[in-house]
């Protein structure tokens, strides 16, 4: 295997493969080059069957990614079990676990429905519960740690979650750990896979390294690779004391320091490090590759809507100057910045999007997909299942039942057999089939109506039926997301596009994806920029009220003793996160900082510069004062 184009670390990652190994991959260090070729080394040059190895990633699409460039470098027959962590358990639960094929995924958007279904409680509220449901399921606390109200929710919620056959994503790592403590099961899975790799281990959970540990437990291989200073997920339930104190679990260890970046400028590095020196985690500092500087700069005004204007002004000069729309990225640590923000490009006819959950994982979008592949005969037999059982009333009847027909391929007949509500989703079925024939841009919005009144019928009967509560955020023919997503094809239709049949349907959806590469703006949260990277970086609200965002635990309300996690941890977390915004810039990177922030009620008051700018005021190219009269 070609190692010429990887530098000296890198290659020492590379050929390291049996023992245990802590790899420290900075950000832009090509901690995915050096994972594929570790990988292919193993199999090329070392003949281990590619069957042996275990790389466990963080999403979904970095497992595609890794094992893209695996077939790219050790052909495309290759096959390694490269996955998530959550998939890698449903694959164990359905070989070990009794009953493990017919459990489906409960998707967070999926399970906080069934927590609301269950227990009546508010969509507000489910949110705050769910966090505790996380830090019970994810190892961080004990369901006794919490008050009886939670307790009482957890139990119901897991409860109907098991009647209905549905898996949480954390909740599948707790069945598996379980599984593991056996010890036949444990042989057979470590007989299998003798390699373990695990990709951004600074994210991982102690749930998620208990598994690590047990499957590393015979064969002592196991590869990790993080970058501590991009550990931003704490609220998640991740804990970034298991990265940094790994010699602890495991003194043989050796740890390899994977520094020189390949993304930013010199000035942009020596930023970063500044920010991870003043950091007590133990990282090594990164060292810049690119022989161009990059540039970080500072510009203020007094409102933030007059920094917006900047934005744009900088961007258009941007392209005026040659470059291109989707050079540039515009960061904000929340959701609302962003909203205003594209309010001002729509104003300046700036092509922009906005990074967000894809339309094909929502919640209603994905169940509408399913009924329209299923009237066009095209979905298969478990995702018959799948449909059938996202209705939770449905589901409640007898989910056994309804597994076995499915299975045999005769859903649609059973519908209709059964009566009630089962047989009005197989009319429905057969009315499409015998109406529509398949889905196309002369009948999306007619097809999609259909679906939608029967399925609001279908959940408001079945729910009155079994005791749930039924919310009008639970309706289809009155939910955002699906009319967002409508309003997404219409514009399409409009523009000249045709498609007929589901195939084609699903590539025009797939090209909504924002991170489909055309050129316009991206706007997207410092969490959803990890791991990718734009020539201009724009960050907005740059100020101590805004960044850091320290905001009191909506968890604390519901457990017996105080759980204020200190403020102290809180800001370092933000402080990562900071870094990580910095580490997306190739060339260039604003700060934007307004100096009042209006109130509700037409008041202003001063705002400061974000305290995490004083760590690297020095270091700036430039501060300079808006002139910008919109």
């Amino acid at each position: 295997m070609n190692t010429l184009n990887l530098n000296d670390k890198q290659v020492e990652a590379v050929k390291s493969v049996e023992g245990v190994y802590n790899i420290s991959s900075g950000a832009g260090t090509g901690k995915t080059t050096v994972v594929a070729h570790r990988i292919a080394n193993m199999i090329k040059n070392l003949k281990i069957p590619a069957g042996e190895i275990l790389a466990i990633t963080y999403t979904n699409s970095a497992a595609e990614e890794m094992n893209k460039r695996i077939r790219g470098l050790c052909g495309k027959d290759v096959e390694c079990q490269i996955s998530t962590i959550h998939v890698f358990a449903k694959l164990m639960i359905d070989k070990y676990y009794k009953g493990g094929k017919s459990l489906m995924w409960a998707t967070p958007d999926f399970s906080q429905k069934a927590l609301e279904a269950v227990t009546g409680v508010d969509r507000f509220s489910a949110l705050n519960v769910m966090k505790c449901i996380i830090e019970i399921e994810s190892g961080r606390k004990k369901l006794s740690d919490f008050n009886n109200t939670v307790q009482k929710y957890y139990n119901l919620y897991a409860d109907f979650l098991k009647k209905i056959k549905r898996l949480s994503f954390d909740g599948a790592l707790n069945i598996l750990n379980k599984l593991l403590d056996d010890p036949y099961v444990l042989e057979d899975i470590t007989n299998t896979y003798k390699y373990i790799i695990v990709d951004e281990f600074q994210d991982i959970n102690t749930v998620q390294f208990e598994i690590i540990q047990k499957l590393a437990s015979k064969n002592k291989n196991l590869f990790v690779v993080g970058d501590i200073n991009q550990s931003i997920y704490g609220f998640n339930g991740s804990d970034y004391t298991i990265m940094n104190d790994f010699e602890n679990y495991y003194p043989e260890a050796k740890t390899i320091n994977v520094n020189e970046n390949y993304r930013s400028g010199e000035n942009i590095i020596k930023v970063a490090n500044r920010i991870s020196e003043s950091s007590e985690l133990k990282s090594e500092p990164l060292s810049a590759n690119k022989d161009k500087t990059g540039a970080i700069k500072v510009i203020i005004s007094e409102y933030a809507d007059d920094l917006y204007y900047d934005v744009a002004e900088n961007i258009t000069q941007n392209v005026k100057n040659g470059g291109l729309y989707k050079d540039n990225a515009i960061i904000a640590r929340t959701n609302w910045e962003l909203s205003q923000m594209a309010k001002v490009l729509k104003r300046r006819r700036i092509p922009y999007v906005i990074y967000s959950q894809p339309y094909t994982e929502t919640l209603h979008t994905m169940h509408i997909f399913e009924h329209i592949l299923f009237f066009e005969n095209k979905l298969d037999n478990i995702g018959c299942y799948d449909l059938i059982t996202r209705y939770l009333g449905l589901a409640y009847d007898d989910i056994d039942e309804i597994y076995d027909v499915c299975m045999t391929g005769n859903a649609l007949s059973y519908l209709i057999a059964k009566g009630d509500e089962f047989k009005e989703l197989g009319l429905l079925i057969w009315k499409l089939r015998d109406k529509y024939v398949e889905i196309s841009d002369k009948n999306v919005r007619e097809v999609i109506s259909e679906i939608c009144l029967v399925c609001d019928h279908i959940n408001e009967t079945t729910y009155k039926k079994h005791n749930l509560v039924y919310s009008e955020n639970e309706r289809y023919s009155t939910s955002y997301d699906l009319e967002k997503f409508l309003g997404s094809i219409e514009f399409s239709i409009k523009r000249g596009v045709k498609f007929k049949g589901f195939e084609q349907f699903s590539k025009l959806v797939s090209s909504f994806d924002p991170t489909i590469d055309t050129d316009d703006v991206k706007l997207l949260t410092g969490h959803r920029a990890k791991g990718l990277e734009f020539k201009n970086v724009h960050l907005l609200n740059v100020t101590d009220n805004k960044f850091p965002l320290v905001r009191d635990n909506p968890i604390s309300q519901f457990t017996k003793a105080s759980y204020d996690i200190d403020e102290e941890l809180k800001i370092a977390e933000e402080l990562r996160l900071f870094y990580v915004i910095i580490t997306r810039a190739m060339e260039s990177l604003t700060l934007y900082v307004p100096t009042k922030q209006k109130s509700f009620g037409g008041k202003t008051k001063d705002v400061a510069p974000s305290r995490f700018i004083k760590e690297i005021r020095n270091l700036l190219d430039g501060w300079t004062v808006s002139s910008n009269n919109k």
